[in-house]
């Protein structure tokens, strides 16, 4: 900022050397108004030009804020995969709880997704050596508490 200041005070100090001559030269004549008109546009020029550099490098900030943007994008990406990871993690355990004060004991894994903002179970996987009453149980519990239907659910042994 100091270089900057000492290089508009040296193009305008300079202007005004060169403007003092030519309103001298032009004299009290019909040219002295247009030579005014051109020393005043000169010291202008002198003012704004040294800050050209400093738009060019305002304009070089605008890319950064791009990868700002892209980097924000990736940390929102991550922060909604920790909120799912976390989403799932919670409805495991709330499953595998439930089902376990039902007496139907298995392992519980879920496949979901969120879509617009909501939370979709796609899959229920029960591992376990489950009878077929107990299939049935686990059925009615997770459509009635969590919606979904029997064809999502999945039974396995270990």
């Amino acid at each position: 900022m100091n270089e900057l200041l000492k290089e508009i005070t040296l193009r305008v100090f300079c202007a005004g050397i060169l403007c003092t001559a030519a309103m001298i030269i032009a004299g009290e004549g019909a040219a002295k108004e247009p030579v005014r008109i051109c020393c005043a546009a000169l010291v202008i020029i002198m003012l704004v030009t040294p800050l050209t550099g400093d738009i060019k490098n305002v304009l070089r900030q605008t890319d950064f804020s791009a990868d700002i943007e892209d980097s924000i994008d990736a940390e929102m990406e991550n922060a909604n995969n920790v909120q799912y990871q976390l989403v799932c993690d919670k409805l495991k355990s709330d499953l595998q709880n439930r089902l376990s004060n039902a007496g139907i004991d298995c392992i519980v894994r879920v496949d979901a997704e969120i879509a617009d903002a909501e939370f979709i179970i796609n899959t229920v996987y029960l591992v376990g050596d489950i009878s077929d009453e107990y299939a049935q149980r686990a059925i009615g519990i997770l459509a009635a508490e969590y919606g979904v239907s029997g064809d999502r659910v999945i039974f396995a042994k270990e």
